[in-house]
């Protein structure tokens, strides 16, 4: 997933959190496959700069995906964001 943008890869994570999401809000912690998501999505290295290997995204990038994986589990999106 790291190869594409932020935005799309949130579109991937919103969708295994959505199916996640009774699950994660009943036990209280976040799928390990979420967990995965993110991370697999970028959302880690967003603010890495590029020479070490990351995306050195913006903020505004970062909220819209937030946004986008928030529609579906706001905990989900909530981690992501950090």
């Amino acid at each position: 997933m790291l190869d594409q943008p932020l935005s799309s890869t949130a579109v991937d994570v919103a969708a295994i959190a959505a199916r996640c999401a009774a699950d994660a809000e009943a036990r209280r912690q976040l799928d390990l496959d979420v967990v995965k998501a993110i991370v697999t999505a970028g959302f880690a290295r967003h603010f890495v700069p590029v020479s070490c290997g990351g995306e050195a995204g913006t903020f505004a990038e970062l909220m819209r995906a937030v946004v986008t994986v928030g529609e579906a589990c706001a905990a989900t999106a909530w981690c992501a964001s950090l």
